[in-house]
């Protein structure tokens, strides 16, 4: 695609962009307390230098995705184990993968689509937040864009070489998060679109290669990680997501400013280049896929899907530079860059909110400030009904053993079971917008007493407040 910025232009716009996506990924790196399944990193790690013989599903994480859970080792190595020290390696290979659509994807489509595509990523909430997590997501999305951004070049361009690094990068991405094994499916469809527009002798080596490549990825798969991870991602504890709730909550990551302008990006995309439009409609057509189809066969969230979000910020990013072109014929300048800055600012920055709102509290729950309160106004006798406790016990090992995780089903009967005769019973729960989940809500209203609520504002619609409640002796379970 023709592109009115010349080289240098746009190369030092990519290195301001690139400086300002380091920043926003390294401000407050270490301040957000681990949360979710942060600390399972940790555990994953030990399994993979001391592998537990006779091990279940969960226990054969490392074996599965041994190269993002070693690299993972490696930052640790190299930088620590605090907050910071072991979120500085997804924050490295999230702001590579910025780095890697600013060099590769002009080979496919313009500058000012690239440009585009690179703001909407650098002022992501979502991105910045996985970059910002100690998981294999951004690993992950990295080795996913490198694959998919190699492979069109290689089927536009017919060479077979590219090509074969792509799959070998497929490869790389089985090892890093087995689910975004997808992508070598999404790179044999657009092996097939790029050869069935695609004219002269030989016309479909790409999509005999791809072929090859999606028959030796299934049975590596089949052979060896399907029989490791068949009891993986059973959770007795959270019941996981519905398909229609998993894509509302999925568009939610991307945001939904960036999800409508792909949309109609994809519409201006495929009036003038077909194929490369259906291609990378091919990525946001097996995130659907993912989305839809994972949730009926194991427990799913979001964050299984992102390492594949990358079409829809291709695709917003086309908006851009279709908005640039809109605003120069109506007010023609001698240089385009500030009409270029104003129309790929659009759509990033309609997810301002959220953007600001993110330095508030990272989107975590406080769950260091959460176990200081708790040490400090709890005895050895007091009894703590708990979600999420492995991050209690993290920041305050005087927790360790004083408390359970309470179920969602029969809870009631189970705090009977557990709770405490000869001390105070408190119940510690990571809430939403609406406070406590909704499961307990009502039962620990009439029951208990709120005693503090951890939490810092946001400029958007969502908290993370901890709420820490004491039951009222004398209410029972009612």
């Amino acid at each position: 695609m023709p592109s009115s910025i010349n080289r240098k232009t746009y190369y030092l716009c990519l290195l301001v962009l690139l400086i300002l996506a380091g920043g926003l990924r390294l401000w407050g790196l270490g301040k957000w307390s681990y949360a979710s399944d942060e600390l399972g990193t940790f555990y994953e790690i030990e399994l993979l230098l001391n592998p537990k013989p006779n091990s279940t599903g969960d226990d054969n994480v490392s074996k599965m995705i041994p190269i993002s859970i070693g690299l993972h080792y490696l930052g640790m190595d190299l930088f620590g184990s605090s907050e910071f020290g072991s979120r500085l390696n997804p924050a490295f290979f999230g702001w590579l993968q910025i780095l890697i659509v600013g060099l590769l994807l002009p080979k496919i489509l313009n500058r000012e689509i690239t440009l585009a595509t690179v703001l909407c990523l650098t002022l992501s909430s979502e991105h910045i937040f996985y970059c910002q997590y100690h998981r294999f997501y951004t690993i992950t999305a990295f080795f996913v864009t490198l694959a998919l951004l190699l492979g069109m070049i290689a089927i536009n361009k017919r060479s077979i070489f590219l090509l074969i690094l792509a799959l070998l990068t497929c490869v790389i991405v089985m090892f890093s998060h087995t689910l975004s094994a997808t992508v070598i499916g999404s790179l044999f469809l657009m092996a097939l679109i790029g050869n069935w527009y695609s004219k002269g002798p030989q016309r479909w080596k790409e999509t005999i290669v791809t072929g090859i490549g999606v028959f030796i990825a299934a049975l590596i798969f089949l052979l060896y990680l399907y029989p490791l991870g068949k009891t993986k991602a059973i959770d007795y504890h959270w019941k996981g997501l519905l398909p229609f709730d998993a894509l509302a909550s999925s568009i939610s990551q991307i945001s939904w400013p960036i999800a409508l302008a792909a949309t109609f990006g994809f519409y201006l995309l495929w009036k003038e280049y077909r194929a490369i439009s259906l291609q990378i409609a091919v990525i946001c057509v097996t995130w659907l896929g993912m989305v839809f189809v994972f949730p009926l066969v194991f427990t799913f969230h979001s964050a299984y899907v992102f390492p594949l979000n990358i079409g829809y910020f291709i695709l917003a990013g086309v908006i851009g530079t279709y908005l640039e072109m809109s605003l120069f014929i109506v007010q023609p300048l001698r240089s385009r860059i500030p009409l270029l800055i104003v129309a790929i600012s659009i759509i990033p920055l309609m997810n301002l909110p959220s953007l600001v709102s993110y330095y508030q509290n990272g989107n975590r729950h406080d769950f260091r400030t959460a176990a200081k309160w708790l040490a400090d106004n709890t005895n050895e006798n007091d009894f703590l009904a708990v979600i999420e406790g492995d991050k209690l016990q993290y920041y305050q090992p005087t927790l360790t053993n004083r408390w359970k995780r309470i179920p969602r089903r029969d809870y009631q009967t189970w705090f009977e079971e557990n709770r405490t005769r000869t001390g105070r019973n408190y119940f510690v729960f990571p809430g939403g917008r609406y406070g406590i989940p909704s499961e307990w809500k009502t039962w620990v209203e009439q029951n208990g007493s709120i005693q503090t609520t951890i939490v810092n504002r946001r400029f958007d619609d969502h908290d993370y407040p901890v709420i820490i409640v004491l039951h009222r002796e004398g209410t029972g379970s009612k």
